[in-house]
């Protein structure tokens, strides 16, 4: 007998704390003018991401994802109301999240079931690249241990470079976010050669593209790339890129309690805008400066596991969480 959980990635799209007094979306590292983000808007936010997150793998497993990486976020405080969000609050998530030094205040983040799985230890890997003007500061990779049904686990949530400037001029910037991904993973595989380790992220490049085939680590499997024939998770210049993955290692696919079945895009009809110039895209916050109200310009990603024997929770208790 075996029961099924998922793991899951979501770029916020901009979760910022609206300030007191403040017009627009304000970070620590400074305003970002011309929108009208406000209490209202920031509550609304809160409540369809939680929303979505409570519906992720839901026809294929007994609850929300036990384990969600998330990044575009900025504060605690933004995390603490989306657990809290009415569709979230009863499943008794946790999370992980340390400050970086990225110029618009913008972070990753682990979200986490405190039923199933238990934080070990916690750090970021401040992360830098070479841009127009020197060295840039970039978002943290995120890097949690845990123990996840008493599996030792290593999970790696990340957010790469943007393509702001176009992909040629940032392809760079990927590469090398990509080349420290790498030494994190190295360096926990030479503590632990048998480590189970999930990496997650909005990587900015697709499953195809150098900075994940060839500088990060080839070893590791992508269970989304199929997805490529059929979908994406955002759009980029009107045409389909997933961008949001979900990368394996070996010694996590050949694991005798856990088991890999699929991995999948998810975008039932309530994520995807039904109308207008953005029809069939996400529905998202913002379309430029146009208040949408909707969710997130990506779709979320998961992963669906089986867990067996021993390690086996009860259907009751996952169904609670």
């Amino acid at each position: 007998m075996a029961h099924t959980f998922s793991i899951g990635f979501y770029n916020l799209e901009n979760l910022f704390e609206p300030k007191e007094g403040g017009s627009g979306c304000e970070s620590s590292q400074g305003r970002i003018h011309g929108y009208a983000w406000d209490e209202q808007k920031y509550r609304k936010k809160i409540q369809n991401l939680g929303k979505a997150i409570s519906r992720i793998g839901l026809s294929e497993s007994a609850g929300p994802p036990i384990l969600m990486g998330v990044c575009e976020v900025e504060t605690d405080r933004c995390l603490r109301d989306l657990v809290q969000s009415e569709a979230l609050r009863d499943h008794d998530y946790g999370f992980v999240h340390y400050k970086s030094a990225d110029r618009r205040g913008l972070d990753t983040a682990l979200l986490y079931q405190k039923k199933h799985f238990r934080v070990l230890d916690s750090r970021p890997f401040r992360t830098t690249v070479n841009g127009r003007s020197g060295t840039e500061s970039t978002r943290d990779i995120l890097h949690v241990e845990g123990e996840l049904f008493s599996e030792h686990m290593h999970i790696l949530v990340n957010h790469w470079p943007s393509r702001l400037e176009g992909n040629r001029s940032t392809r760079q910037k990927r590469r090398e976010a990509a080349r420290e991904l790498k030494k994190v993973v190295d360096s926990i595989c030479r503590t632990d050669p048998a480590a189970k380790i999930v990496v997650t992220g909005d990587f900015n490049d697709g499953p195809e593209a150098h900075s994940l085939r060839k500088d990060f680590d080839p070893r590791f499997i992508n269970p989304l790339s199929v997805a490529l024939k059929r979908t994406g998770t955002a759009q980029y210049r009107k045409k389909w890129v997933l961008f949001d993955q979900i990368l394996l290692n070996e010694n996590l696919l050949h694991s005798k309690t856990l088991t890999l079945r699929e991995a999948l895009v998810f975008n039932p009809p309530f994520l995807v805008q039904p109308h207008g110039r953005f029809r069939g895209a996400p529905k998202r916050t913002f379309a430029g400066r146009h208040y949408q109200g909707g969710f997130s310009d990506h779709f979320p990603v998961y992963a669906l596991f089986d867990v067996h024997g021993s390690m086996l929770p009860s259907i009751s208790t996952l169904s609670r969480s």
